[in-house]
């Protein structure tokens, strides 16, 4: 219990700086992220500029800002798709079982077979780049995750007293599946969440830092890190604080899912 509560309380605060400077992105930046100055071209961090500026005299700092907002949006919606969707079919499949459920997991496991970069490079290769379609393709592979976890979860839950009461009572069926089921499955559910999110920050920046999710001049983490490579040695800065950024959101949302995990 003690080490379930260190862990969540050290990832609701690294969470924090990260959500922080996502509202500084969202509200106010120190200055227009997009904006180039040939006069601060590769100026190392001061006071005028906490984290310096890059290739094209930009400030890291408002970049970085906004690239965190992006990241946490762009986190949310890929997480929402793949959880709503996901736990829908999962829940039809756990609670009929039948040919239904068969024909869902052996799709399931098909896709799950593939990693899901390249499930999602697949998708963006066929519906284009772009943020929107970096969302959708994201979301899809994120579905046999929650789909797996909630079935799991309603096969063992159908079987329950409380269930078998509810059917003899009359209770409808979708009643019984997402007010009576869904709610005592929010442990699974809440594990799962935080490790999606930690694979959508992943995700989102990989493909971002592949050129093939946020486009410029829009900032984003992965691809700034991307950005960075090429004035590695002459500004390493760039690539220090958005790296570091990633870190933080993976390394937050791991330490949430690692105390629900010690939590079941």
């Amino acid at each position: 219990m003690k080490r379930e509560k260190t862990y969540r309380i050290l990832g609701l605060a690294i969470l924090g700086i990260v959500f922080l400077f996502a509202l500084i992105g969202w509200i106010h930046t120190p200055y227009d992220p997009d904006k180039m100055n040939g006069q601060t071209k590769f100026l190392a961090p001061c006071l005028a500029h906490l984290f310096g500026c890059d290739q094209f005299g930009r400030d890291v700092f408002s970049r970085v800002a906004v690239g965190c907002g992006t990241t946490f949006l762009i986190s949310v919606a890929v997480v929402s798709i793949g959880a709503a969707l996901g736990t829908l079919l999962g829940a039809f499949s756990g609670y009929i079982g039948g040919a239904f459920d068969r024909i869902l997991m052996r799709i399931s496991d098909i896709i799950a077979s593939f990693p899901s970069i390249f499930l999602a490079l697949v998708m963006i290769g066929i519906i284009g780049t772009g943020t929107p379609n970096l969302i959708v393709s994201l979301g899809i592979v994120f579905i046999p995750t929650f789909a797996r976890v909630v079935r799991s979860e309603y096969v063992v839950q159908k079987e329950l007293d409380y269930v078998k009461h509810a059917k003899l009572m009359g209770t409808g069926i979708l009643r019984i599946m997402f007010i009576h089921i869904l709610p005592n499955c929010r442990r699974s559910l809440l594990s799962t969440l935080t490790i999606a999110f930690n694979s959508a920050v992943l995700a989102e920046a990989g493909m971002s830092f592949l050129g093939l999710g946020v486009q410029p001049p829009t900032a984003s983490l992965g691809r700034m890190l991307s950005e960075a490579q090429s004035n590695l040695l002459r500004a390493p800065w760039v690539a220090i604080f958005s790296g570091l950024f990633i870190l933080f959101a993976v390394l937050g949302f791991g330490l949430l899912a690692a105390s629900f995990s010690e939590r079941s």
